[in-house]
């Protein structure tokens, strides 16, 4: 669903804030994986990669995706 959001749309960016804290390490690897997809699919808006930039989140994503390769 993330992918089909409007880049640059208020829905875009809250579902990005909303879901980015699942990145944290405290949660399962499954949590994780799910929040890294949705997050890449986000990343189509300029704010989204913004606000990733912003908070160091984009290490936790890399982090992630290295795992499951």
């Amino acid at each position: 669903m993330s992918y089909y959001l409007e880049p640059d749309s208020d829905l875009c960016i809250k579902t990005a804030k909303s879901i980015i804290p699942l990145l944290d390490d405290n949660f399962s690897f499954e949590v994780r994986l799910e929040a890294a997809n949705v997050v890449r699919n986000l990343t189509r808006s300029s704010e989204v990669r913004d606000y990733i930039r912003e908070h160091a989140c984009m290490n936790n994503v890399t982090r992630i995706y290295k795992v499951v390769k």
